[in-house]
């Protein structure tokens, strides 16, 4: 029998994904290809907003069904955004790229949950913002 809790739990994270998935869509391909610190800032927001829901999905004792779904989402849409863009390394270098976009958002996201000095979401989008469109630059 499940608890009352497990619910809930369940609830936040299908709305916490659907939310990122909303987040995601409203930014055009174009637009990221060329610079994603729009997306990373209302991705940012939200978490910012969202604090205790996502410390608790991406914590140490966190649900990693909801983090390989996120990762899921975010694959989806960068290569469509990969698509549109002049790159030219090979998938490999494409699957290695996005393995470390994913790896680098998400494990800042977790430090700033936990950080004891905070920043506002616009400086970590601008942080983010500046390392992914670094590392394109490698493959262009």
């Amino acid at each position: 029998f499940k608890s009352k809790g497990f619910f809930i739990q369940r609830h936040r994270k299908i709305y916490a994904l659907n939310q990122f998935e909303l987040l995601l869509s409203q930014h055009r391909a174009e637009e990221l290809s060329r610079d994603p610190y729009l997306l990373l800032h209302d991705i940012f927001l939200y978490t910012s907003q969202n604090a205790a829901l996502l410390r608790s999905l991406l914590g140490s004792n966190g649900d990693m069904s909801f983090l390989i779904k996120l990762k899921s989402l975010f694959r989806q849409r960068y290569i469509e955004v990969w698509s549109l863009g002049n790159y030219h390394g090979t998938s490999t270098q494409l699957e290695y790229f996005f393995s470390f976009i994913t790896a680098g958002c998400i494990g800042l996201m977790e430090s700033w949950l936990v950080s004891k000095e905070p920043h506002s979401p616009e400086e970590i989008a601008a942080l983010a913002s500046s390392s992914i469109t670094t590392g394109m630059q490698s493959l262009l």
